[in-house]
């Protein structure tokens, strides 16, 4: 069974009212071993309880703009080398061989706390625009060195 992947405007809707997670999880078994970049709407223990392999919880970021989290998720499967599980599962499709690539992406965004504080001072839609702005800028330089 092939599941489609969620559209942003589905992601924007399930997250109304909620703040939506960006995880990256090692999954592991007897057989194998490898890792999971996702987002969700839902806890994230929840939405991680139907994967049929043992789970390791390595980071999990939230922010306001679910736009900027698949952003980002999309970024970080892009720079890692993907990894096929033998067990199929929802969301079986992101798996990664490591998180070295991610890691190293997520700490280099110095700048996501200080834009966290901003949005003290900005209207939601404004910020989210402004933020979502602010990682493709940075994404773009870095395909540019």
């Amino acid at each position: 069974m092939t599941k489609r992947k969620m559209s942003k405007d589905r992601f924007i809707e399930l997250c109304s009212g909620k703040e939506p997670y960006l995880y990256l999880v090692k999954l592991f078994d007897k057989d194998e071993s490898f890792y999971k970049v996702g987002v969700t709407s839902r806890d994230v223990k929840l939405r991680l309880s139907s994967i049929p392999y043992e789970i390791e919880i390595i980071k999990v970021y939230s922010h306001p703009s679910p736009v900027l989290i698949m952003d980002i998720e999309k970024h970080l499967l892009k720079i890692s080398k993907k990894y096929t599980p033998v067990k199929t599962f929802g969301g079986s499709s992101e798996c990664v061989q490591s998180l070295d690539e991610s890691i190293s992406f997520l700490k280099s965004l110095t700048w996501m706390s200080e834009f966290q504080e901003a949005n003290i001072n900005r209207s939601g839609k404004r910020y989210k625009a402004n933020f979502a702005s602010r990682v493709r800028q940075y994404f773009d330089c870095k395909r540019n060195l």
